[in-house]
């Protein structure tokens, strides 16, 4: 198996990387001259690692080397049942769903072919997998298609009062619970009980809901947990349905204005990056509202952005120039070692990181916290007294990590053997 590798991380006592290198955009003239069309209409990545390209002409599978093409073939039961690829999404396991303007293949990792086809139902946006494995589809009104994995049959179930131009979003949320969204910013959980009593449909739709929001949710996007929306007023928040609590990220009228349609959302080191269907790509931060957006490539329509699973890189699909993948530019790795300290540190190193103030911050195991100012100075050199902070006292159990928190960026969560406390950029102290 081959991946496309950016960054190679040895991580031991002594190596450091820098966690918030600048991105760049990669070189990726060989993928894009293989891809059967250059406008990219969906991503998808594996469990592997490989990339699925879903195009106006043809299924694309790139494994880090080569592009391989799959279309609808004449007499060809186990070829995809049309060319144009609306969405790619996972079903159970070792299996993707691929839906076409001629209809919706479960289509095999392993075998690399088509082993179902049902082209009744064409162009199918919304899918989601439940925790065992089942799939849950919506492509008309007041019906739910679901996928019995076990006994591989799909189920045509009632579902009275879905209305396929009501629903802005579907997915499984962290506990496998299949949620809708709905425009009038109600949240829909749906449950499936079992009925003996009819053996043609031997299931009964049941719904629980939640309203979250107070005005006409416009787009849905949902990504590693998080609900991220925007109203009929252009407001941009962030819902976290296990919580129950929104937060207000940006009103993005003015973008909107100037750019149109929001194809794509994701939040990417720290940073919102929005992508327009006719007009590019921009970010912005995602800890205050003051910040003009940043420009990044406003000169091509984009359909869709996914973070790479594997590698700290994000994938773009362009209308027309095929394929973009920012990530971090190459690294450089030096050695900086605790007998470089103007102090003894013996214990054992558990936790690391690296700010965007060329900080590196070592936790350790009963050593405290030790934070050096412009480590990147001091490779195999002696680190001097005024570019370290030694914070002990609170700190005295084994320091496990730290996370920066992902809406205010002046804090520096400290997650240690004992208790949890954060460090204060605004304030410079630790506090517990």
């Amino acid at each position: 198996m081959r991946k496309v590798l950016i960054t190679i991380l040895l991580l031991s006592l002594f190596v450091v990387k820098q966690a918030f290198a600048s991105f760049s955009l990669l070189d990726l003239a060989s993928l894009n001259g293989q891809l059967s069309n250059n406008a990219i209409l969906c991503i998808h990545q594996d469990l592997y690692g490989f990339m699925w390209f879903g195009t106006y002409d043809g299924l694309n599978l790139y494994d880090g080397k080569k592009v391989t093409t799959f279309r609808y073939e004449i007499n060809n039961p186990n070829s995809l049942s049309g060319n144009t690829i609306h969405n790619i999404q996972s079903a159970d396991d070792g299996y993707l769903w691929i839906s076409t303007q001629r209809g919706l293949n479960k289509f095999s990792l392993k075998e690399r072919q088509a082993v179902e086809t049902y082209v009744q139902y064409k162009r199918v946006d919304l899918i989601a997998v439940d925790k065992k494995g089942n799939s849950w589809m919506i492509n008309k009104d007041n019906y739910i298609l679901f996928y019995d994995s076990s006994i591989k049959k799909m189920w045509e179930i009632p579902a009275e009062g879905i209305r396929l131009s009501e629903i802005r979003s579907m997915f499984a949320d962290k506990s496998g619970r299949i949620c809708l969204i709905l425009k009038d910013a109600r949240l829909q959980y749906l449950t499936l009980t079992c009925k003996v009593t009819r053996k043609d449909i031997p299931y009964a739709l049941s719904i629980s809901e939640v309203n979250f929001h107070n005005e006409e949710i416009i787009q849905v996007f949902y990504e590693d947990e998080q609900v991220y929306f925007i109203d009929k007023y252009h407001n941009l928040f962030v819902y976290d349905s296990f919580k129950q609590m929104k937060i207000l990220l940006r009103n993005i009228s003015d973008m909107v204005s100037q750019y149109g349609l929001v194809s794509s959302l994701r939040l990417f080191q720290n940073e919102v990056y929005l992508a327009f269907m006719h007009s590019g790509l921009l970010k912005f931060d995602a800890s205050t509202h003051d910040k003009k957006p940043e420009l990044i490539n406003m000169t091509v329509g984009i359909f869709g952005l996914m973070k790479d699973r594997f590698q700290e890189a994000m994938w773009v699909g362009t209308d027309g120039l095929g394929v973009e993948l920012y990530c971090s530019e190459k690294n450089n790795f030096g050695n900086i070692l605790l007998s470089n300290l103007p102090f003894v540190a013996k214990r054992p190193v558990r936790a690391f990181y690296t700010d965007e103030e060329n900080t590196l911050w070592i936790g350790t195991k009963g050593d405290g916290i030790i934070r050096i100012k412009d480590y990147a100075l001091f490779k195999n050199s002696k680190i001097p007294v005024e570019n370290i902070q030694h914070f002990v006292d609170m700190h005295e159990n084994p320091v496990y990590s730290f996370v920066r928190s992902r809406f205010n960026k002046n804090d520096l969560w400290i997650g240690t053997d004992g208790n949890l406390s954060y460090y204060s950029y605004k304030e410079k102290k630790c506090i517990q």
